[in-house]
C-alpha cells in the first residue's frame, strides 16, 4: 500500500522516455512555469537553476519550459560533442541548458556574462560560479 510520494521509489525518470508535447500533458510541476516564464519576460536578467540528482525530472521540466516558450532555445548537453560556440551564439531569447555541469568553469562565466536570462539544470548548485 502506497501511503504518499515518500514511498514510491524509482530507479529512473520515469517522464524520461516521453515527448515534449507528452510532457506537458502528464508533468504536474509544483510551481506555475507560465507564470516563471512571465517573470523572466520582464526581468533584464535572470538565472535560474533546477538542482538535484540523477533523473529527478530536471530536464522534463526544462523540456516543458520549451514547449511553452517560443523565445527560448534548448541545448541537451552530454559529456561529448558540446558545441560551446552553438549555444554561445544563439539568438534564444532564453536559454534553456541541460547539464550546464558539462560545460567548463570559463565557458559557464563567458555565457553568465553575455546571455542575460538563462535557466540551467546541474547536480550541484553553480552559485559559486558567479561570484
Amino acid at each position: 500500500m502506497i501511503k504518499g510520494n515518500a514511498d514510491i521509489k524509482f530507479k529512473y525518470n520515469p517522464f524520461g522516455g516521453l515527448t515534449t508535447e507528452e510532457l506537458t500533458k502528464v508533468l504536474v510541476p509544483q510551481i506555475d512555469l507560465r507564470q516563471l516564464l512571465k517573470e523572466v519576460d520582464e526581468k533584464r536578467k535572470v538565472l535560474i537553476e533546477f538542482v538535484g540528482k540523477k533523473g529527478r525530472g530536471k530536464t522534463s521540466h526544462l523540456k516543458m519550459i520549451h514547449a511553452l516558450s517560443s523565445s527560448s532555445e534548448l541545448f541537451l548537453l552530454r559529456r561529448t560533442g558540446v558545441d560551446f560556440g552553438q549555444i554561445y551564439r544563439t539568438d534564444g531569447k532564453i536559454l534553456l541548458i541541460d547539464s550546464i555541469h558539462h560545460l567548463s568553469f570559463w565557458q559557464r562565466q563567458q555565457l553568465y556574462k553575455s546571455k542575460q536570462k538563462i535557466i540551467l539544470t546541474t547536480h550541484t548548485s553553480r552559485r559559486l560560479d558567479l561570484t
